[in-house]
């Protein structure tokens, strides 16, 4: 499996762990979601009309 490594700043990585904690996930779990979920948007959004993909992220975004 690749190796990714990344450079953060203190502050970053101490609001990330707490995003972590948060979701009671690893930091290492918690890369692989956002990959995970990145690759999800990616790959639906070549397969949706941009109409449809952009309501379907507006409502996800102001649920939030």
């Amino acid at each position: 499996m690749p190796e990714i490594k990344v450079r953060v700043s203190l502050e970053d990585y101490y609001d990330f762990l707490a995003e972590c904690n948060m979701d009671n996930l690893t930091p290492q779990e918690k890369i692989k979601e956002i990959i995970t979920y990145y690759v999800i948007i990616r790959r639906n959004k070549r397969k949706l009309p941009q109409k449809i993909l952009d309501a379907y992220m507006t409502k996800e975004l102001s649920s939030s």
